[in-house]
């Protein structure tokens, strides 16, 4: 007996051994090993808006065959994925790996495999799934993401490449990786992150007279020279007198012509870059009307633009529908912070509110059959969506009766009113009487609400 108890412990033991020691796999576990650009994207929506809005980015994309399949891979899988992409060479052609959960689509010309829970997607038919432990991916796994449209890391061949590229022969790196965030708007990238294995050959006279030509250029950037531009650096270089690519695409003139900017500072065992590309203004300083920037939308816009403010920073956004009832929210930069398919038109107006009492805005509106609420990253609050069966003939109307943010919200369908509170919940207290002609207007106005309420109180 004494010995069945022993073994029935013998097994349990390794058993949970085998339990503790099991790591489970992550997207960067599976980035090909033999990898030279590793590109991380955590906001696809507004990765996509980058490559299409971005001249830069634009130029970089269509001057590789391999890039615009992988951006036309891209386009067919949900914008609220997270993303790892590997690019490598193999067999003398560039190929791609597009590591992720739930992104197969069953594409032409593309192999998909599945492992344990990751979804791959690649353009190589000699793949074959493996898990890579390889130092340089484990790097990157730990640079920080937030903020950003999406992150780079180079193996050390670009690394050495990149380098000697931009700075010339001011800085030498030896077996060192690049890490970069970008965040990309219309007319401007930026550009930091950190590299290591690295040493410096600069003079003090390089960085003055750098610094010195930069300035007389600064009514003609989209940036500012003050606030993004680093006062404490140890090299700067430019692309004034020299041209010079960021990825060496097959570039245009035009490309080569925009203005670049790179500043290194050394630190402990690591150096920072900041990186600037820039378009230049035009000569128009006589026109009365300044355009702040340009966003392309594939389909028909149907609803917009409206402006909807940014609670983070207290700016003006744009709030638009498209033909495929598809809404955006796209920032103060031209950039499409998110992209969210919804099943119907959104009846006219788009409202907000502090549901939570914090400062933090959520959007509320209605469709012909359901009452949203959804916060600034486009995700459902609450029990929102809510689904009614009759549809809702106006846009929801949006009261706080005595300024506390306890919040009404109201639906109209034809001569029905039902409100609910921002919860989502049913409010009980109210009731009217339909042949009230004060509510049988086209507007709905918060006084006549409040004499309802007033003169026809009754628990339901």
């Amino acid at each position: 007996m004494n010995y069945k108890v022993l073994t029935v412990i013998i097994v349990f033991f390794f058993s949970s051994c085998d339990k503790i020691s099991k790591k489970d796999t992550s997207l960067y576990d599976l980035i090909p090993e033999n990898s030279e650009f590793v590109i991380s994207i955590k906001n696809l929506s507004k990765f996509k808006s980058s490559v299409t809005n971005n001249d830069y980015l634009n130029t970089v994309i269509n001057s590789k065959l391999t890039l615009k399949n992988l951006i036309s891979q891209l386009d067919k899988i949900n914008d609220n994925s997270e993303l790892l992409i590997g690019l490598y060479d193999f067999n003398n052609a560039t190929h791609f790996n597009i590591i992720g959960r739930e992104i197969h689509n069953n594409s032409a010309g593309n192999l998909e495999f599945s492992f344990e829970n990751i979804d791959i997607i690649t353009s190589n038919s000699n793949y074959k799934p493996k898990v890579n432990n390889d130092l340089f991916v484990q790097k990157f796994k730990k640079i920080n993401q937030t903020n950003t449209n999406f992150s780079i890391a180079l193996d050390s061949l670009k690394t050495k490449e990149f380098f000697e590229r931009v700075f010339k022969n001011k800085v030498n790196i030896s077996d060192g990786n690049l890490i970069i965030n970008i965040d990309a708007s219309n007319n401007l990238i930026y550009i930091n992150g950190v590299v290591d294995n690295y040493s410096l050959n600069s003079n003090s006279n390089y960085k003055k007279i750098a610094f010195e030509e930069i300035i007389e250029n600064e009514e003609k950037l989209y940036f500012d020279f003050k606030n993004d531009l680093l006062t404490d650096y140890d090299i700067i270089s430019t692309n004034q007198e020299n041209k010079f690519d960021f990825f060496q695409p097959d570039s245009t003139d035009a490309v080569l012509d925009l203005y670049k900017i790179f500043q290194l500072k050394e630190g402990n065992n690591l150096a920072s870059i900041n990186g600037i590309i820039s378009n230049y203004k035009d000569d128009s300083k006589n026109s009365e009307i300044e355009l702040k920037f340009e966003t392309s939308i594939s389909n028909e816009i149907i609803l917009g633009p409206l402006i909807v403010k940014n609670h983070t920073n207290n700016k003006n956004e744009v709030f638009i529908q498209d033909s495929e009832n598809i809404i955006y929210l796209i920032n103060d930069n031209g950039q499409i912070e998110w992209t969210k398919k919804i099943n119907d038109r959104v009846i006219d107006e788009i409202k907000q509110i502090d549901s939570y009492k914090n400062g933090r805005l959520q959007y509320v509106f209605a469709t012909q059959n359901s009452l949203h609420m959804i916060d600034r990253k486009g995700r459902d609050v609450g029990k929102f969506p809510l689904k009614f069966k009759d549809q809702i003939t106006k846009p929801v109307s949006v009261f706080d009766y005595d300024n506390n943010k306890n919040y009404r919200l109201l639906i109209t369908q034809n001569d029905e009113l039902f409100m609910f509170d921002s919860k989502g919940n049913r409010v009980r207290g109210f009731d009217y009487n339909k042949k009230i002609k004060l509510l049988q207007s086209l507007s709905i106005s918060e006084s006549a609400i409040k004499i309802s309420l007033y003169l026809k109180p009754r628990m339901i």
